[in-house]
């Protein structure tokens, strides 16, 4: 099940909604109700090295730091 971020156009929170299926989208804000919700673009969590978010060991390669500013190279 995906899970996607909205946020509100009213009072501007910003929370998760897990759809039970792709084109599921939350009706309402869970906050004040508002029906101006926008999706956002999310990140994703991946395992690198040894351990999720591991930064024991530098990233030998530009595939794990696509951007080039990764602290890691």
């Amino acid at each position: 099940m995906p899970i996607h971020e909205y946020i509100c156009g009213e009072c501007a929170r910003r929370f998760d909604f897990l759809a039970k299926r792709w084109s599921e989208n939350p009706e309402t804000c869970p906050e004040c109700g508002a029906t101006t919700l926008k999706k956002q673009p999310s990140v994703f969590n991946a395992k690198v090295g040894s351990g999720a978010g591991s930064t024991n060991s530098p990233c030998p390669t530009e595939a794990c730091c696509p951007t080039g500013t990764c602290q890691l190279r």
